[in-house]
């Protein structure tokens, strides 16, 4: 049964506001946290770590002040691993669950073979306590064969306004608000921030909101000259346009961002920022390689930003191994609340001491096809110790060991020419097969987590 009302407009927040209840839940001890906090989850597209200023990994990542601000105010994660597939990651976001549980491994639309998201998952906006109001704005991207435009409020949500896939014009598009398709014509990244700061102003706390842009996935283009400062660069561009187009929507995206952390009160608010996977190959330039870029699962195709930040959030750096599975239980502990999911750990240790020693031990990735519970034609999974990565693709049954010598770069396959050389490396072979045969044997627990579980 899905938690909460379903409103159909976008005045629905107005609704929402009249609809919830005072109350407060404990989040720490002290009074002044008392109430639950407001909660804001920033999800972008094909936006990697190259591509943020503050990760300071590439010599010419474009323009992120105000990413690069969330990041000073907050805790930078260094070390977060998502799926090479933005529908995966966007499963393993909303339900903490790896995604041979959830079926979505790779790409989910209504036209590709297999299911979407169940709708018996218990997503985040079923798990937070009952106070909350909910709200998903910008792309979607879940929704399988069976699925109508409806498929955000089934799982979950309140109000939903955005796309239930990608777009091929940002400037004309097919906007589902609450099961109901109509056309925009205000551009994507700005009409999906209006719809966020416009629920925030208008619902009363506490309030789970997600914005999920479709910046900066394709396609690329120039986006509206107020948004950005590369016009005078993509006509000197004689090479590769689509790295300034991508760098130009994504100071787009972190203008409007910019927007939308004003509307925030910070000290109710706490807000995480994250990337559904790696920058795609076509915007991928030096040291970052485009053999290993979204996609793959490649260091730049996995590896992604995540910032949180937040009341009583200590800024800092945090080297801990994350993956984005982890969110579902650090919103959850934000909220007072427990989780249940398999695969996630809160991070909230790491919001208060950034320096904390690393909770996980290894981090995992996948991509399989067809999405569903079953036989696979195709499959690819990674763990990784920090130090070194095993990555398994059936089913040619190909084994391949990399030393991360720096988190964006893997050195040629160490298993090329069968065991590895050396004992730290045969040591660390072992482990990762160990780990990798325990996570794959708990698929026995496969399948949708029943939100009555």
């Amino acid at each position: 049964m899905m938690r909460g009302l379903r409103f159909f407009a976008l005045g629905a927040c107005a609704l929402l506001a009249a609809a919830a209840s005072a109350s407060s839940w404990p989040l720490r001890q002290d009074e002044a946290a008392a109430r639950l906090p407001n909660i804001l989850l920033i999800i972008a597209d094909d936006v990697g770590v190259d591509r943020v200023a503050a990760y300071g990994e590439h010599p010419h990542p474009g323009r992120t002040p105000s990413i690069d601000g969330l990041a000073r105010r907050g805790v930078l994660f260094r070390n977060v691993w998502s799926n090479p597939w933005c529908s995966a990651t966007r499963a393993t976001i909303l339900t903490g669950r790896y995604s041979f549980r959830t079926g979505v491994g790779d790409i989910v639309t209504r036209d590709r073979v297999g299911p979407g998201l169940g709708t018996s998952e218990r997503t985040l906006p079923k798990a937070l306590p009952e106070q909350y109001r909910t709200a998903f704005f910008g792309k979607w991207h879940l929704a399988g064969q069976q699925d109508g435009p409806a498929h955000p409020l089934e799982c979950g949500f309140d109000v939903f306004a955005g796309t239930m896939k990608n777009i091929s014009d940002y400037r004309r598009w097919t906007k589902i608000v609450d099961g109901e398709p109509q056309t925009s014509t205000v551009y994507a990244t700005t009409d999906s921030s209006n719809d966020a700061i416009r629920c925030i102003a208008e619902t009363q706390e506490p309030w789970f909101v997600v914005l999920s842009y479709n910046a900066a996935h394709k396609p690329f283009h120039m986006p509206p000259a107020e948004l950005h400062t590369f016009d005078d660069e993509i006509e000197q561009a004689e090479q590769e346009p689509e790295v300034v187009e991508m760098k130009a929507a994504t100071e787009a995206l972190d203008t409007e961002l910019g927007r939308v952390l004003e509307s925030v009160d910070w000290e109710t608010t706490y807000v995480l920022f994250v990337s559904d996977n790696g920058t795609h190959s076509m915007a991928t330039t030096r040291p970052f390689r485009t053999r290993f870029a979204k996609g793959t699962l490649g260091q730049g195709g996995i590896r992604v930003p995540l910032i949180i930040a937040g009341p009583g959030v200590r800024s800092g750096e945090s080297a801990a191994l994350v993956n984005t599975t982890d969110l579902y239980a650090t919103i959850l502990g934000i909220a007072a609340t427990p989780s249940s999911a398999e695969d996630s750990i809160d991070l909230g240790v790491f919001l208060h001491d950034p320096s904390a020693p690393t909770v996980r031990r290894f981090q995992f990735s996948e991509f399989f096809f067809p999405n569903g519970i079953g036989a696979k034609k195709r499959a690819s999974r990674a763990v990784s110790d920090g130090r070194f990565k095993l990555v398994h693709n059936l089913p040619a049954d190909e084994w391949e060991l990399y030393q991360l010598r720096e988190l964006w770069t893997q050195d040629k396959n160490l298993l090329s020419r069968g065991e590895p050389r050396g004992g730290l490396r045969r040591e660390a072979h072992h482990a990762l097969r160990m780990e990798l045969d325990r996570i794959l044997r708990s698929q026995g627990s496969e399948g949708s987590e029943s939100e009555d579980d």
